[in-house]
């Protein structure tokens, strides 16, 4: 599972990457699904090597540890990645092969940053073609636009180059190849772009360099030679961005205008090695040992009212596969540093730290729940309970330790909570919801709202309270039925059956848990009987009569028919009213967890029995127009044919009714 979101703001990533495929692990930060050997990994990170996990370092930090806790280890190795905030992969490093379970811990310290950053700067800005021309640094790609416009073709004539027409039925017409302009042009503008894109990368790295506290300090000589190469690369990137418009005119009307565009190309050149020249002196510049430096403190992008991001740093858990690293983190973990300061911010967790998430506590179910029911609710494995979180941060989204988060319920009467006020460790909070006996009844509310919860929580006072919340549904037991039978009125004669489906919601009409048992039944002194589909192994499909009542459960708030408990037996879910008895009103009853319903509930005004089986007569005519013809159904509502005596029909192929 990948843990990392990826509106990360950048964020000191430390990766970690396991062989084969990882499971969760108890703790607040859970590893990828495994393997089948049963490997756990968790990685965190800690002030000192193998200790306690920690969310928040004090300022003036310049050595940390990340962690990797395993367990069932066999042969397997990690990778480990560090990022910046800006992104920037710092450091890797592999570990030795695992066995068993333990703990091993990769150090991070800040000579890992600036080597990094040199590094990183010299290959941006002198590393030689690997692939062909424009491949190298920047140097290479700029002497190779360089050399392009020197050697430049001239404009074709008509511009843009005429393309050939296609005449309706004829052949389409030849292509001719691309003129020689227009081929340097494609090559040109490519060296262009990755000109451009390559000092957008000088530019982060070198602001990451100057964003270490140490380099205004100690760094300071380095830090203006930064300064000038990052002024220089600018100007060059702002001329550059002009070439494609004049080497290609948006407009065809417009003639290209290579000799404009290749002067700029000239004088980028020459601020490119200006600025090349400063980066080298930056580099000779930085100390020997800059062991005794600190690493920048985290931030957000808020200014009280808006909040953009969170700029934290980031273990990340990969896993390795044919000695290559996925491409996926297995598992992450946010962490910050620097001095919290006053509460001012919550979110749903760690993890969720993003303008999505802020003023939303974090809400779990135990078990792979998805819902949470009234107590009363006795299906077998319906979950009752909810683990409601915050994470409480200051405003730069570091975690706050101490003081408490008062968490309470809009509306009463749907549960408890297991506290009133929790204290803040390490930014987290939580509180368990336990539903109660029953759910109230809110018929005043739209039929969305009915039996919907908040859980609410608040830090501070004043100017300075802050408060976030969840919503979730509570669902009771049944109180509701809404019997459906269609058609409503059926014909023995004719072989109608009529398929039954019944509704059952709680009391704010909620679908009742999957599993509910129903009885459905013939009223006694009504006609008709319940029936349902079936077939043994691969045989015909039969019906079977059940008589006048049948068990049944909810699916998706509607009743289907259970699985016979003979394996060999396949049923259909459907259940049907089949004719017995004689014609006349029939009334279906159905209850559940005490509760009633039957199918005479008025149904569009009506004040009647919905249901019937009634018999229509069939006329039949003179024999010598050889055939015959049935009365049109009347509704409900108008009266029946008097029916014509009759041989009884049984139009069903039945089994025996089931016990």
């Amino acid at each position: 599972m990948n843990r990392l979101r990826s509106a990360l703001c950048g964020g000191l990533v430390l990766t970690v990457v396991a062989v084969g495929a990882l499971i969760p692990m108890r703790g607040e930060i859970s590893a990828a699904p495994a393997q089948q050997r049963g490997v756990r990994a968790d990685i965190y990170m800690s002030a000192v090597t193998d200790g306690m996990r920690a969310r928040n370092f004090v300022g003036a930090t310049n050595q940390l540890h990340a962690v990797v806790e395993y367990e069932n280890a066999a042969g397997e190795q990690f990778d480990v990645q560090l990022r910046d905030l800006s992104g920037i992969v710092v450091k890797r490093s592999r570990t030795a092969p695992l066995r068993g379970d333990g703990k091993t811990s990769v150090a991070i310290v800040v000579q890992d940053f600036v080597d990094s950053y040199a590094a990183g700067l010299d290959s941006l800005v002198h590393a030689p073609a690997s692939s062909g021309v424009g491949s190298g640094g920047l140097d290479e790609t700029i002497a190779s636009t360089v050399f392009n416009c020197e050697n430049r073709p001239d404009v074709p004539v008509p511009w843009p180059p005429a393309v050939p027409t296609p005449n309706p039925g004829s052949p389409p017409p030849t292509q001719s190849p691309p003129d020689p302009y227009t081929l340097w042009l494609k090559s040109t503008l490519t060296l262009v772009d990755s000109g451009r894109l390559t000092m957008a990368e000088i530019t982060r790295t070198s602001q990451a360099l100057l964003g270490l506290p140490d380099m205004q300090g100690a760094g300071a000589a380095a830090a203006a030679d930064l300064a000038a190469a990052n002024a220089l690369y600018s100007q060059v990137s702002k001329q550059l961005a002009r070439v494609p418009a004049l080497l290609q005119p948006p407009d065809g009307a417009v003639q290209p205008d290579p000799d404009a565009g290749c002067a700029l190309v000239t004088m980028a050149s020459q601020q490119a090695q200006q600025a090349s020249t400063r980066i080298d002196a930056a580099l000779a510049a930085l100390p020997d040992d800059v062991s005794n430096w600190t690493l920048p403190d985290t931030s957000a992008r808020y200014d009280g009212q808006r909040f953009v991001a969170c700029e934290q740093y980031s273990t990340e858990l990969y896993l390795v596969v044919n000695n290559q690293p996925s491409d996926t983190p297995a598992d992450s973990a946010l962490w910050t540093l620097g001095d919290p300061g006053e509460p001012a911010l919550i979110f749903a967790g760690p993890e969720q730290t993003d303008s999505t998430s802020i003023g939303t506590l974090a809400l779990s179910y135990p078990d792979g729940a998805t819902q949470i029911f009234a107590r009363s609710v006795l299906v077998e494995g319906v979950n009752h309970s909810a683990r409601v979180g915050a994470f409480v941060t200051d405003r730069n989204c570091r975690p706050v330790s101490g003081g408490r988060i008062n968490f309470r319920m809009d509306p009463d009467g749907f549960g408890t909570l297991s506290s009133a006020s929790e204290p803040i460790v390490d930014g987290i909070a939580q509180v368990t919801f336990m539903a109660g006996d029953d759910v109230p009844e809110q018929t005043n509310l739209p039929a969305p709202q009915r039996g919907r919860i908040q859980v609410l929580g608040q830090v501070g006072e004043g100017p300075s309270e802050v408060n976030a919340g969840t919503e979730f549904n509570v669902t009771g037991p049944a109180a509701t039925f809404r019997i459906i039978v269609s058609p409503k009125v059926i014909n023995p004669l004719e072989g109608d059956r009529g398929g039954i489906t019944v509704e059952v919601r709680d009391r704010n009409g909620n679908k009742v848990a999957d599993g509910t048992q129903v009885m459905l039944r013939v009223k006694e002194g009504s006609r008709g009987q319940l029936a349902y589909e079936q077939r043994r192994g691969a045989g015909p499909w039969e019906l079977v009569v059940a008589g006048t009542e049948i068990e049944l459960i909810a699916r998706s708030g509607n009743t289907v028919l259970p699985v016979d408990p003979d394996p060999g037996v396949t049923r259909r879910q459907a259940v049907y009213l089949i004719p017995f008895g004689g014609d006349g009103p029939v009334t279906l009853i159905a209850e559940a967890d005490g509760a009633t319903g039957d199918s005479d509930a008025l149904e569009g005004g009506q004040t009647r029995p919905t249901l019937f089986i009634q018999s229509y007569a069939e006329i039949y005519l003179p024999g010598v127009l050889k055939d015959a013809k049935s009365l049109p159904r009347p509704s409900p509502n108008q009266p029946h044919p008097t029916p014509s005596p009759r041989p009884t029909q049984t139009p069903y192929p039945t089994l025996t009714p089931r016990p």
